[in-house]
């Protein structure tokens, strides 16, 4: 058999064929085909040279173009020929391996997989393949971490030398074919790079981040010193276009597929972000070829908006509305690229009441120049700066957290799905650990140096991972070292005995074994005590005979006595044959004495303000805990878990330092804008991104089960999930530990009050641009506005709210687009369109439309933001989750809320009073000329005709 590679370009509309041949593989063998698929040998591979492709290496052999001009925006299906009665036929993915394997997609025998994990398989799920399967797996490895090296090595030199170019002056930059064509097509790139490949991704985005942070810096330099932050951000390619337009619906058929050629050129609008666009053409395939168009429209930002008028034959005629202008008018929206080479959206058949997609793509390469405006360079910028976001999100997302795992877990076994549901459940787990150590922060720093040793942008990253790592290093060098007081603040004897007697005595299964029992007891005590903060009150009291034994003091026994009896009993009841009943009390103790150490060296649960009610759900949690903590290897496992949450908010502290730096960096609105989009899969981490559906360790992840939990408590909101609003940051690290837990959010909060003064300065007070006519500030506030729909914590009110002056750019935004959310008085916009007949009054028609959208997105935006913060506020209020001192910013809020509601109210009653007297008057009209005397009848007569 053979193996037969078919390409199907999308952008070109077309379809080849080539035949893979490879010499080694024989025909007859197990496998076939699929195996030669993954021969570690390529001709894709930089790697290769010419001495290296000889007779014995696989070979693609190219057969060329088989189809040309296939639709855009349809279906093909696949159509074999057999002809002999033994021929057959197999599909397979460009992924697949060797006969055998699992069914899942790729059919290979690691397609267990998930995503990236076929690229690169990780050791550990490939420990039970065969030896054939395994080698396989290796050599899949190899050939894929020397290609994304290579890669890494291309980027590398590019970004280079392209920092090079940016320091060495402004005049190197311009008409820089390096700058110009090179350097956007990779950042582009970049902006699409996975975080699901195992080992790789990572590699990818610590080796490449320090550059692209440099270049992107330089480069915004250059665009704030030359003044060209005003630039549109899209420019539509002035010449030859080639559009395609294909029907949609139950009745749309193939020959509704329409093409033709437009020539297209720019109009000046006086708006320097805003354009119009003219241009004539002729129709080549479908139903109106040989038929003439004439296109106008505007250009806004990425918006692209035009009509186009079609006629048969004679003299083109000005884009209407109109249903009886012309054969056909067409109302199209859609999408501009970044580059302004092509377009995708949909469009309105007017005349015809018919709607399909059209894509458009820029035909005349021999007029392109390697600048052809100022738009090019804050491109650029914007293109490295949300590449560069984009891979400090995949830092700590993704496989990122799965190679951390390897680590946390190499050599050891997975933790016990119960404990792990125990670790989602728990609040007092989901703090952590106190401290954490700076080999913690070493393995995050060097994780992937083993495999990146031969790179030489490692060790020009040494200044940039001082400064990523500087906020870490900084808290891990403010946590106090001395012994926890903690482990020393026990219950003796003498202070148990006299509230033991008042609680219950002593416990009746201790004749097993006193002392043990006694003791395991006290420790239980002492772990609510700890975690009450109640130790400084209560101890002191029974140290004295004469004080009565304090309230807060009974319920802590009786709860720690019923733990105890509770989990001896079950010991005894256990069927561990060999062991008398004593033995299986002490065994018991011994757990419940090491659970309790293990809980003492966590934070004060009172102090860490998890628990918003009272200290009843402390003690619940705390039984809950001895409870699922069966065994020694439950409680290593929760502990080894716990580490791992350590790492990961290690990570996701690097990605928010990375965005933090370019933040402070950057001036760039359009740039500002990436990162803001990019930020929230940052700040709110992957629920689960350490573990796929489907894959063996599906359940090995202590994120698994938040979502499901979180949803089924009475008191969501303590757990940190707001209805509606979705999850507070820190929910995806629960087990992390405290300090760490106390970093990340100073880091968030940190951003969004950057976010918040940007709003307010470049947004609401900029001198500049208006808000009302430019582009790039409108999609700046609906980028920043999106990010701040989040769910929130009392303590995080302060930056959030009053550090970021969001309340004041709200009311701003609001006074300044109060006219946009009232409804748009349709027949203001068709007198518009009634004036002087011209192209030009048509593009402006079509920005003015353009602009009052944006404005009324900006609107709703400010508005479903402050929708989320006073729910939020109230319910802080109503579940004691907390509240925040300074009231006058929660009024400020609310009272700003409750203005709009009281103007929209006034708008709708408005409008339901025209609609009614309208109404109320048409009716006493006809029951005028229903009863009219003969006389009024040639009025009634008259007044109908001038009324019609």
């Amino acid at each position: 058999g053979v193996t037969v590679i078919i390409t199907i370009d999308t952008d070109a509309g077309t379809l080849s064929f080539g035949l893979w041949k490879d010499p080694q593989q024989s025909s007859q063998s197990e496998g076939g085909a699929s195996a030669a698929l993954a021969s570690p040998v390529s001709l894709a591979s930089p790697r290769r040279s010419g001495s290296s492709l000889g007779s014995s290496s696989p070979v693609l052999e190219d057969w060329g173009v088989a189809f040309e001009g296939l639709p855009l925006d349809a279906r093909l299906y696949p159509a074999i020929g057999l002809y002999q009665r033994d021929d057959k036929v197999t599909l397979l993915a460009a992924a697949s391996s060797i006969k055998g394997g699992s069914s899942g997609r790729g059919g290979g025998p690691f397609s267990s997989s998930a995503g990236g994990g076929l690229l690169y398989p990780r050791g550990s799920s490939l420990k039970d393949l065969a030896h054939q399967e395994a080698s396989l797996a290796n050599r899949v490895c190899s050939w894929n971490e020397a290609l994304n090296s290579d890669a890494i090595a291309y980027a590398s030199a590019v970004l280079s030398e392209s920092v090079s170019v940016l320091s060495s002056g402004h005049g190197a930059v311009e008409q820089n074919q390096l700058i110009d064509e090179i350097l956007p097509s990779l950042a582009s790139s970049l902006c699409f790079q996975t975080p699901s490949t195992p080992v790789l991704s990572g590699c990818t985005a610590i080796a490449l981040l320090p550059l692209l942070t440099q270049c992107a810096t330089l480069l915004d330099r250059y665009v704030q010193s030359k003044e060209l932050t005003a630039s549109s951000l899209n420019e539509m390619e002035p010449g030859k276009w080639v559009i395609r337009t294909a029907s949609s619906g139950t009745k749309a058929l193939e020959k509704d597929v329409d093409e033709y050629v437009v020539s297209l050129k720019q109009v000046s609008t006086g708006n320097s972000t805003d354009f119009g666009i003219h241009g004539m053409g002729i129709g080549t395939t479908g139903r109106f070829k040989n038929g003439h168009v004439t296109i106008t429209g505007s250009v806004r930002g990425s918006s692209l908006t035009f009509v186009e008028d079609w006629q048969n034959g004679g003299s083109l005629s000005l884009p209407t509305l109109s249903r009886t202008r012309s054969p056909s008018s067409c109302v199209v929206e859609a999408r501009l690229s970044a580059d302004g080479a092509r377009f995708e959206g949909t469009y309105r058949n007017i005349r015809f009441d018919t709607s399909g997609k059209i894509a458009g793509a820029y035909h005349d390469p021999t007029q392109r120049m390697f600048s052809r405006s100022n738009s090019l360079a804050v491109r650029t910028v914007t293109l490295l700066t949300h590449a560069a976001s984009r891979l400090a999100a995949n830092l700590s997302l993704g496989t990122s957290l799965e190679d951390l795992r390897e680590k946390t877990f190499e050599g050891g076994q997975d933790p016990d799905k119960l404990v792990l549901e125990l670790l989602a459940s728990s609040n007092l787990l989901s703090r952590g650990k106190a401290g954490f150590d700076i080999e913690d922060v070493g393995l995050v720093r060097d994780m992937y140096r083993p495999y990146l040793a031969n790179c030489d942008c490692i060790d020009a990253s040494k200044k940039w991972q001082d400064d990523a790592l500087a906020p870490l290093l900084e808290k891990l060098s403010s946590i106090s070292r001395e012994t926890d007081a903690a482990s020393h603040r026990r219950i003796d004897g003498a202070q148990d005995a006299r509230v033991a007697v008042a609680t219950g005595g002593f416990g009746s299964l201790s004749v097993l074994d006193r002392e043990a029992y006694q003791t395991s007891r006290l420790d239980i005590v002492s772990v609510f005590l700890h975690h009450t903060d109640l130790y400084d009150t209560i101890v002191p009291k029974l140290i004295d005979p004469d004080a009565d034994i304090p309230a807060d003091a009974i319920p802590l026994w009786k709860k720690a006595l019923q733990i105890m009896e509770a989990g001896v009993r079950s010991a005894i009841a256990s069927q561990k044959a060999g062991s008398t009943r004593k033995e299986k009390c002490q065994a018991y103790c011994r757990l419940s004495s090491t659970i309790s150490n293990f809980l003492l060296g966590l934070p004060s649960a009172a102090e860490s303000g998890v628990f918003s009610s009272a200290r009843d759900a402390i003690l619940l949690d705390i039984e809950n805990i001895y409870q699922t903590i069966q065994n020694e290897v439950h409680l290593r496992g929760l502990e080894r878990q716990m580490d791992f949450m350590t790492l990961c908010g290690i990570a996701r502290c690097v990605s928010l330092s990375c965005i933090s730096m370019l933040l402070s960096e950057i001036q760039t609105v359009a740039a500002i804008e990436a990162i803001a989009v990019s930020f929230p899969r940052v700040s709110n981490g992957e629920k689960g991104a350490t573990e796929k559906k489907g894959t063996p360790r599906q359940n090995s992840s202590a994120l698994a089960g938040v979502s499901a939990t979180l949803g089924t408590k009475p008191n969501t909101h303590a757990a940190g999930f707001m209805p509606g609003i979705g999850t507070h940051y820190l929910t995806s690290l629960h087990g992390c530990s405290s300090d760490v837990q106390d970093l990340v959010s100073v880091c968030v909060q940190d951003v969004y009050t950057t976010f918040g003064n940007i709003l307010h300065n470049k947004v609401v007070s900029s001198k500049d641009a208006e808000l009302g006519t430019s582009t790039s500030t409108q999609s700046l506030a609906l980028s920043i506005l999106s990010s701040f729909l989040t769910a929130l914590k009392p303590s995080d009110f302060d930056s959030f709210v009053i550090k970021s002056k969001l309340v004041e750019s709200l009311s701003s935004i609001l006074s300044q687009y109060r006219s946009s959310i009232s409804s748009t008085n349709v027949s203001a916009i068709q007198q518009r369109d009634k004036r002087a007949d011209s192209s030009l009054s048509v593009m402006k028609n079509l920005l003015e439309s353009a602009n009052s959208f944006s404005l009324k997105q900006v609107s709703r935006s400010a508005l479903s933001v402050i929708h989320a913060l006073a729910y939020q506020v109230t319910s802080w209020s109503s579940s004691a989750d907390g509240h925040v001192e300074d009231i006058s910013y929660i009024l400020e809020l609310l009272c700003t809320h409750f203005r709009e509601v009281l103007r929209a109210l006034s708008n709708v009653e408005l409008d339901h009073h025209t609609k009614k007297t309208c109404k109320r008057a048409e009716a006493d009209w006809q029951i005028w000329m229903k009863n009219r005397s003969p006389e009024d009848s040639s009025f009634g007569e008259e007044m109908t005709t001038n009324a019609a």
